[in-house]
């Protein structure tokens, strides 16, 4: 059994049982995009919800006893540290392991340097160094597709009170699961595979379509793959947070908070 990690200092002010939420929200997504179930889509609505409930959370409570500059510059020192290289890593291996469009645009510049000798109409005209446009386009044409059954949800009706509804709802599941005590609900979501999940859910949600558009050029089908790429994203997420995330928040304190004045 996998126990839930604690962090000493960096996690001290977690709630706990946000972490089952937030493995709960990664359920539901990655289940509307491996089987494009209906409604399921609102599982981001979940993150976003949370994001707003803790971004929030942490900034009062960094600006209630120190100055605002102090407050402000390790708030975005630790979102930055929390955020940006998980997300850089996870699209480091989408291109290292991506389809060949992926690399072709990558490819690309690198021929426009080596051709720049030969004179601007080489550069400009040689299919190796304008094949990033053809890349470019046939990833739009993939999203256009994809997003083919989400132009269907695209009502006014919908527009105009759907979405607004959506976030009161998750509000106040955050707000449930926030007084939670005991219970059912509490210790379901304080389960160690569930709390486990939560804490690596950042670059799971990264990944997890990547695993299944991965799995898809596999001959397999649409149940084996959906049940392979859940637990390939588990694992990769899983290298992630030891690897990378989790050492990463040992460098929380590099940028220092200051007291205001006449504060204890």
């Amino acid at each position: 059994m996998v126990s839930a990690v604690t962090l000493p200092g960096a996690e001290r002010d977690r709630i706990a049982p946000f972490d089952g939420v937030r493995a709960l929200a990664f359920s539901v997504t990655y289940l509307h995009h491996a089987l494009q179930t209906p409604l399921l889509w609102i599982g981001v609505d979940q993150f976003f919800v949370l994001s707003g409930f803790l971004i929030t959370r942490n900034l009062m409570m960094l600006l209630d006893k120190n100055t605002t500059a102090s407050a402000l510059s390790v708030f975005s020192f630790r979102r930055l540290l929390r955020i940006v290289p998980p997300y850089c890593a996870a699209l480091t291996l989408m291109l290292l392991l991506a389809p060949a469009f992926a690399l072709v645009i990558l490819a690309a510049p690198l021929f426009r340097w080596l051709f720049t000798p030969n004179g601007w109409v080489a550069v400009y005209t040689l299919t190796p160094c304008r094949m990033d446009l053809l890349a470019f386009g046939a990833l739009f044409a993939m999203v256009d597709v994809r997003d083919a059954t989400r132009k269907a949800l695209n009502s006014p009706v919908f527009n105009l009170v759907g979405y607004s509804l959506v976030a009161v709802i998750f509000a106040m599941v955050l707000a449930y699961a926030r007084g939670l005590t005991g219970g059912r609900v509490y210790r379901a979501l304080m389960h160690p595979w569930l709390q486990y999940l939560g804490k690596i859910s950042y670059m799971a949600y990264l990944l997890h379509w990547f695993c299944l558009d991965l799995l898809a050029r596999l001959p397999l089908g649409t149940h084996a793959r959906v049940a392979l790429a859940f637990p390939l994203t588990v694992l990769l997420a899983s290298v992630s947070w030891y690897g990378l995330e989790r050492p990463l928040q040992r460098l929380r304190g590099r940028v220092q908070l200051q007291r205001r004045a006449g504060v204890a």
